[in-house]
């Protein structure tokens, strides 16, 4: 795999940089809108514009990263890593997320945010709760004190690109 290359893809709708997770919940947002479009990979270690930081732990880094896609993430994702060692001898992380074939993901809200997250992750959705009977017996509704469900009005539709400007 060349770095260089992916990295001079840029960001988009199948790649995303992060210059390091900080908490599952924040990356779980990512994770859960790739498995829902397409699939995608995600390059830790680099910054948005990007340039190669690296990572300082990377087992730290996938840890936060299995926590998210395991336990902030309904239904669960499995991830593929990959570490790569730069000329610079820095460690980026690779993570691959494929597209689902149980979708809708939903990640899990962080408690002091009280907003809905959009299975897109876009800015421009809008929260609008769910049907009552929007589960069967077979898929039983998760915990309502973990997850802040809702179906989300979304602006981003996966055959097009984002919306040029977030609506608030």
């Amino acid at each position: 795999m060349n770095l260089r290359a992916l990295i001079s893809q840029g960001e988009g709708e199948r790649l995303e940089f992060k210059k390091k997770t900080t908490h599952p919940t924040r990356i779980a947002r990512t994770l859960a809108s790739l498995a829902n479009t397409h699939g995608g990979q995600v390059l830790v270690g680099v910054d948005d514009d990007g340039r190669v930081v690296g990572v300082r732990d990377a087992e730290e880094e996938m840890f936060v990263l299995r926590e998210a896609a395991a336990h902030y993430i309904d239904p669960p994702l499995t991830l593929e890593f990959r570490e790569i060692e730069t000329e610079g001898e820095h460690i980026v992380l690779v993570i691959k997320v494929a597209e689902s074939h149980n979708k809708p993901h939903r990640a899990q809200i962080a408690p002091a945010s009280g907003g809905a997250t959009c299975a897109c992750a876009m800015k421009a959705c809008r929260p609008a709760p769910l049907p009552r009977r929007s589960w069967s017996a077979s898929s039983p509704q998760p915990d309502s004190k973990k997850f802040r469900l809702t179906r989300m009005s979304c602006a981003y539709s996966t055959t097009s690109k984002p919306p040029s400007r977030a609506l608030r």
